[in-house]
């Protein structure tokens, strides 16, 4: 079989009924899926598109050091003469030292707070997470959540992506900080390797297939 002009079989496809189904069905059999996979590969690798080099130095660059209430990760409890942070949210329990967990008055709580020294990267590190380079699975629980539709116009689909599930939020606040709800120029170039891929074999199974240009 002669090899389809694709741009123009894409063209035919989203331009019908039948075509669009047939798009419906390359974005949930190959290209959904794949695109969710090769976002959850270059976060767990720290890739990031204001960071695509996750070699270098800025790898866990973001990582917040900033001293911040402990009732932003968890419960803070008492252990025996020192404090812990139970958190729920992360479902881990952390011991800050003494120079890790300080009080502070909250004029409005008229209260004192409890703060840890170093932020989310010390808790991280209490955790025994390592923080040489960001992944954004620490539970495990947002990436899990990613998901993807199909959008489908005349001549052109896309897919988009985002996080479900009570974890928009955080997959919004996350994206912007990183830019990881993307695709690099190599996983693009796969994607349209693979969707290049199935149209041709759904026109195979269909016999000859002229395309007039």
């Amino acid at each position: 079989m002669t090899e389809p002009n694709l741009k123009a079989v894409i063209k035919q496809l989203t331009e019908t009924a039948f075509g669009k189904a047939a798009i419906n069905r390359l974005i949930r059999d190959e290209v959904g899926a794949l695109t969710v996979a090769l976002i959850n590969q270059h976060v767990a690798a720290g890739r990031f598109m204001n960071n695509p080099d996750s070699s270098n130095d800025r790898s866990s660059e973001g990582y917040s050091t900033a001293t911040l209430p402990a009732f932003f990760l968890g419960d803070i409890q008492k252990a025996g003469e020192d404090w812990q942070i139970r958190s729920t949210q992360f479902n881990v329990t952390v011991n800050p030292n003494d120079d890790q967990f300080i009080w502070r008055w909250n004029q409005k709580q008229q209260k004192s707070v409890g703060y840890l020294v170093g932020g989310y990267k010390a808790f991280k590190e209490l955790a025994g997470r390592s923080t040489s380079i960001v992944n954004l699975t620490f539970t495990g629980r947002m990436m899990n959540s990613v998901n993807y539709r199909p959008v489908i116009s005349n001549n052109s689909f896309r897919v988009e992506v985002g996080a479900t599930g009570g974890n928009e939020d955080k997959a919004y606040y996350t994206d912007r900080q990183r830019e990881w709800l993307v695709l690099f120029g190599d996983e693009q170039e796969k994607i349209i390797r693979e969707s290049e891929k199935y149209i041709v074999r759904q026109i195979d199974k269909l016999g000859d297939f002229i395309v007039k240009t």
